[in-house]
């Protein structure tokens, strides 16, 4: 089972929407270091504490209010998605549990639980799941491989599932256009046959994947990268806030929410955007994959990560579709990009 929790960081960037998983990956270059529980870099509260779970701040509508006691499990908990649903639970009072491989390092709030565990060993997860009520789950390999044995002890202990999946899952396709969105839709059909009440969360590329160019950025002010199509680029804060309401709130089970924010971004549009939240003049340049495959396996990039990267960037779909499912689920609007990059300036300075 391909661990996509293991990997060297790659200056390029590239196309997949990991979906936090680890969409979903740690999706991109250098959000991909240090590598936490979805795979992805996410800011360092020791460094900033106003950055990723604190400094996007609530606006009114956002959060749920939890009533009555019960324990929610939260798996990437250290993810950029995964330290905003953590966040946004606290903040509704929900009581909170993390899993992680390795507890010491979580970095996450006092009032969780973190408790170890691996979903590559399903043997590890037993404590983690007693007493739990309802997962927000991150899957965090490039295949469903090792899913029924975490679904089964998961079913053993818990009523609800919310899965962080992918807005390129085709359901009418018989095999998916690439191995990414092919293990999102591998992972939604056992989570269905599973007994468990579950919610899936459609999202779109994430905002926070852009963290992967900030080494380039810093450096020469030039991204380079393969160009997807473009994409209605989701604030991580947005996807988490859904994530909340369907972990607390009935009315979900059964649903498959597809989440974007407010417009298609190309890539090029949010590297100037950064470009504009920075003060700094900002370009991209498209590199084609027979350019950007040799430069990856030289960085140490494994070779079926590799291939699935860059076989999601090459998929062309129609245009994106923008929904309104994130006010119509939390009362608030869905940031923008240059909300998002404005928020972010100290990762690119």
């Amino acid at each position: 089972m391909f661990d996509l929790r293991h990997r060297k960081p790659e200056p390029l960037v590239f196309g997949a929407d990991v979906t936090e998983a680890a969409g979903r990956l740690d999706r991109r270059g250098e959000e991909l270091l240090p590598v936490d529980e979805d795979g992805v870099k996410t800011a360092d509260p020791r460094r900033d504490p106003e950055s990723t779970a604190s400094r996007a701040g609530c606006r009114q509508g956002t959060y749920a209010t939890i009533k009555g006691g019960f324990m929610i499990l939260v798996t990437g908990a250290t993810g950029n998605v995964g330290r905003q649903v953590v966040a946004q639970l606290l903040a509704a009072g929900a009581a909170v549990r993390a899993l992680a491989r390795d507890p010491r390092s979580a970095r996450l709030p006092g009032e969780v639980e973190v408790v170890a565990g691996d979903l590559s060993e399903p043997g590890t997860l037993e404590a983690a799941l007693t007493g739990i009520e309802s997962v927000f789950l991150v899957w965090p390999f490039l295949t469903a491989e090792g899913a029924p044995a975490v679904l089964d002890v998961a079913g053993r202990h818990a009523r609800r599932v919310v899965y962080l999946s992918s807005s390129g899952v085709n359901e009418e396709a018989e095999r998916q256009s690439d191995p990414i969105n092919q293990f999102h839709a591998d992972m939604e059909r056992l989570i269905e046959k599973s007994g468990l009440e579950w919610t899936f969360l459609r999202a779109d590329t994430f905002a926070s994947n852009a963290l992967g160019w900030a080494g380039q950025i810093r450096a020469s002010g030039v991204v380079r990268g393969i160009a997807p199509a473009a994409k209605a680029v989701i604030h991580e804060h947005d996807t988490a806030a859904v994530a909340v309401r369907t972990l607390t709130e009935d009315g979900h089970a059964g649903a498959k929410h597809l989440l974007t924010g407010p417009r298609v971004l190309s890539r090029a549009e949010q590297v100037r955007a950064i470009g504009e939240a920075i003060g700094r003049p900002l370009r991209f340049e498209e590199l084609s994959a027979q350019v950007a495959r040799p430069q990856m396996l030289a960085d140490g990039w494994p070779p079926a990560l590799v291939d699935a990267l860059l076989a999601a960037a090459g998929r062309r779909p129609g245009q994106a579709p923008v929904t309104s499912t994130v006010e119509e689920i939390t009362g608030a609007p869905a940031r923008t990009f240059e909300e998002w990059a404005a928020e972010h300036v100290g990762d690119f300075r």
